[in-house]
């Protein structure tokens, strides 16, 4: 059962996250966009589990049809009201989707748990499926803490909305010499495109490979370097919080996802 739940978690996340195009996204709704992700499940999850028997066929089967319905539900919940008017509901919708996609592989995998020992990839060697699993486990884990986080991170983000009751106060806080020069420099350099994206991206990748190198101390620098060097910067308040709470989220996203994944190591071990 484990061996077949990873499998087909891995080919989850590969197609969801590395194998689904802009074009897929931005034309979801479209049926040969659609039906293109579909197929791209279905032979993710085919081609990982070696499915070459009947049972293992079955498997990508009730894989790709329920994908299929799950990513239908979802395009249909994503115009509601509950959606668009409150401030985490692209969020909620995209967990619940993700949720109801592993509840299936899970139930699957409980149902179907001979589809890995009856697939190609059990014809090699004891080892070689260890580290072939371990390969796909390793995989899986770091897109979702880089990749996926970033997508977690961003809807999270967008709950926020500035206190617009603090900016009497801050007006009447502000200094009258040279601050206003200041603040024309600091609101002119908007940084560069996408690189708060990649900053995210990168120092979600090193605490992945901190965890799996079992340097757990490093991460506590990598925290603190980067709040230095980002909290010099955050000269208002609402500016601050976000770059804190950002922090915080991305921190906490890949510390999870990493030990998760290591966890997942440990039972193949």
């Amino acid at each position: 059962m484990i061996e077949t739940a990873l499998t087909l978690f891995a080919a989850h996340v590969f197609a969801d996250f590395v194998l689904q195009v802009r074009w897929i996204i931005d034309n979801k709704r479209r049926v040969k966009a659609f039906l293109a992700h579909v197929a791209i499940v279905a032979a993710t999850a085919a081609v990982l589990l070696g499915a070459w028997s009947s049972g293992a066929l079955i498997t990508v089967a009730i894989i790709a049809i329920s994908h299929a319905v799950i990513d239908w539900g979802k395009l249909w919940q994503s115009e509601k009201p509950w959606v668009r008017e409150h401030p985490r509901g692209r969020l909620i919708l995209f967990l619940a989707d993700q949720i109801l996609h592993v509840l299936v592989i899970v139930v699957t995998a409980w149902y179907l748990r001979d589809a890995w020992s009856e697939g190609w990839w059990s014809t090699l060697s004891a080892d070689l499926q260890v580290q072939f699993l371990i390969v796909l486990c390793v995989s899986a884990g770091f897109t979702l803490t880089t990749r996926t986080g970033g997508f977690v991170i961003e809807l999270f983000m967008q709950g926020f909305n500035l206190d617009e009751s603090a900016k009497p106060n801050q007006e009447r806080g502000k200094r009258t010499d040279s601050q206003p020069d200041e603040r024309q420099a600091f609101e002119a350099d908007i940084g560069l495109i996408d690189g708060g994206k990649w900053i995210g991206l990168l120092e979600r990748a090193l605490i992945f490979m901190l965890i799996m190198a079992q340097e757990f101390q490093a991460i506590g620098f990598l925290i603190a370097a980067k709040s230095i060097l980002r909290f010099q910067y955050a000269r208002e308040r609402s500016h601050s919080e976000t770059v804190i709470i950002g922090t915080l989220a991305s921190f906490g996203w890949a510390i999870v996802v990493s030990w998760a994944t290591a966890q997942a190591i440990g039972l193949l071990q």
